[in-house]
């Protein structure tokens, strides 16, 4: 499909959610910069959050498409196939699971360029919808990934399907100027407490479970350690009742429907838990603040993270409480570990890097 190169490339976003989230925050971004760059942008999505607010403030059309009797009933995908026939897209990116299957359906049937985006390994997929995608997975002209990581992942998944390129494009950071930081009086805590902070939807991948539980096993000797969880979720009921049975429910703070760009300044150490997970956006905006991270892999192997120079990795077999004692004694090491991260960051992490290379990719595929 070839345009008249005067004319700004008509690009639709389609996303499932504009709750909080890591795919969320990498489209406000990415709309951010681009609208800037000549593209002409539309976002479609599914469920209602607080960033349909932050992208309208953008001047970008935000349409929000769902069925009568239920969200993914026949009604919808026709809402959907008519919204899209009356913008007239010369490409289509989606983001995250739901939005990329109607965007594969629809990509085939009005013949429109689609990118689908990865932001999770395909093990995280389930059964119903690895088996939905069996059948749709290779209709996309290409695909994009946050990590080598999430590539490999699909492509062994798929290895035995004739899959469209997957292109790699780690997420960049934009943290933005403008930010009301909380502080640490606004929550009850001193300059005193050691905070162990993590973000991320409450779900059981994340492991937060497993951070309470060290917090307990910590809290005798070092009863200034203070945990603040930040995001929302199923499974917030489930860990408050677990801090309460271990002792430490005045110790755990959650926060829940917040951005928490405000709160990472609280944090002393940044703990990622979840097995399954490279390197989420919440771990690249840890690390821009200058926190020293601890992460979960099986292996001992990072794709950011090198234990001991800018962040720690911690394996199965052990344990968070075997490591945070060594930050909380030695507080050079936490400055060390923590410019490190920041270095990291810059280096190979940057916003301007993203959107260099999705615009690219979005320009050679209108060109198609």
């Amino acid at each position: 499909m070839k345009n008249n190169k005067s004319k700004p490339i008509r690009l639709v976003h389609i996303i499932s959610s504009l709750k909080i989230g890591g795919a969320e925050n990498v489209l406000v971004s990415l709309v951010d910069r681009l609208h800037k760059n000549g593209f002409e942008q539309h976002v479609i999505y599914f469920y209602d959050g607080p960033h349909a607010k932050r992208i309208c403030e953008l001047g970008v059309p935000v349409y929000q498409v769902k069925g009568v009797l239920s969200l993914y009933d026949p009604i919808f995908f026709l809402r959907l196939f008519l919204l899209l026939k009356k913008i007239k897209p010369d490409c289509l990116h989606t983001l995250l699971w739901a939005a990329n299957f109607a965007g594969r359906l629809l990509s085939f049937v009005m013949r429109v360029p689609l990118i689908c985006g990865l932001h999770n390994v395909s093990e995280l997929n389930g059964r119903i919808r690895t088996m939905l995608d069996r059948f749709i997975v290779a209709i996309p002209s290409s695909y994009i990934a946050i990590s080598d990581g999430v590539k490999k992942s699909f492509c062994q998944y798929w290895q035995n399907k004739d899959v469209p390129p997957v292109h790699v494009i780690r997420n960049g950071i934009d943290i933005g100027e403008k930010n009301n930081f909380v502080t640490r009086e606004q929550l009850g805590l001193t300059n005193d407490n050691f905070v162990i902070g993590s973000v991320g939807r409450f779900v059981s991948v994340k492991n937060y479970d497993l951070i309470i539980e060290q917090v307990a096993l910590l809290h005798g000797k070092y009863s200034h350690v203070r945990l603040l969880l930040i995001g929302t979720g199923p499974q917030e009921g489930e860990l408050r009742q677990r801090a309460k049975d271990l002792g430490v429910s005045n110790e755990t703070i959650f926060i829940t429907g917040k951005n928490a760009i405000s709160y990472y300044p609280l944090f002393d150490c940044f703990v990622l838990a979840s097995y399954v997970e490279d390197h989420p956006l919440v771990l690249l905006e840890a690390m821009h603040f200058g926190l020293p991270c601890i992460v979960s892999s099986n292996d001992a192997q990072h794709p950011v993270i090198t234990s001991g120079v800018n962040g720690i990795v911690v394996t199965p077999d052990q344990s968070f409480a075997q490591l945070i004692p060594t930050l909380i004694e030695e507080p050079d090491l936490v400055k060390s570990l923590g410019n490190k991260a920041l270095s990291t960051v810059k280096k190979e992490f940057s916003i301007e890097n993203m959107i260099s290379n999705y615009s690219k990719l979005f320009s050679k595929l209108n060109k198609i």
